[in-house]
């Protein structure tokens, strides 16, 4: 009903008031913060006072339209078993499920002309996540959120970066390993908090499509350099 503006030093706020819900008035008030860092990074999180007695379950934050025009830039998507895909001049749609088989990073980026903008949520938890593309490349992110919540508990990291998809993926990279405590516990092979069995689990080739000399010659390539009987 009612959109606000206004500017705080390095933070500026978006402040939607007043949102009816099912025929009834001022249900819903919703603040979007942003705050801007140095090396052309922001910070966006948003937060709401919810009037009614209906449970707010998931957030989509945020929403983008046409983040790059279809064919024109490169896109990194959060999906696939090694992290992140990347697609040249995409304009195909995507959707994936974080945390998953096929979804454990958080990154999307955009790339048109050796300029990328980073997008991640700095969760620490891990919620449940929905990453989507549209045709059109807008992008979004579903939320599930703890009950009772007021706001979501990370910010949204944006960042524009000189350079690909891989300034991007250092600068998630670089996040993760501070903050992420599914990474503060080290390296798998040095941990103490393991099972032994896990250690011992023989080694998988995930090669579908590939003739077979040429997996054979993968494998044995792999298991020199291993060591491996």
């Amino acid at each position: 009903d009612k959109l606000s503006y206004k500017k705080e030093n390095s933070k500026q706020f978006l402040i939607f008031d007043k949102i009816p819900i099912k025929g009834k008035k001022d249900q819903l008030t919703v603040k979007v913060t942003i705050t801007s860092a140095n090396n052309n990074k922001e910070f966006w999180h948003i937060s709401w006072n919810n009037k009614t007695n209906l449970e707010i379950k998931k957030v989509k934050f945020p929403i983008l339209t046409q983040v790059i025009k279809p064919g024109f830039g490169d896109v990194m998507f959060p999906i696939g078993c090694y992290g992140g895909r990347l697609f040249v001049n995409n304009r195909a749609a995507k959707s994936n499920i974080y945390p998953s088989f096929t979804g454990f990073t958080q990154l999307a980026s955009f790339t048109i002309k050796n300029k990328t903008l980073a997008i991640f949520p700095r969760d620490k938890a891990g919620l449940v996540k929905t990453f989507s593309l549209l045709p059109n490349q807008s992008y979004s992110i579903e939320i599930e959120v703890p009950l009772n919540s007021k706001s979501l508990p990370f910010d949204i990291e944006f960042a524009l970066f000189n350079g690909n998809y891989l300034a991007a993926a250092k600068e998630y990279r670089a996040w993760a390993i501070e903050c992420a405590p599914w990474l503060k516990k080290g390296h798998l092979a040095k941990r103490k908090d393991l099972p032994q069995s896990f250690f011992q689990n023989g080694p998988w080739f995930c090669m579908g499509g590939m003739p077979p000399e040429s997996m054979n010659e993968m494998v044995k390539r792999a298991q020199d350099a291993c060591g491996m009987p």
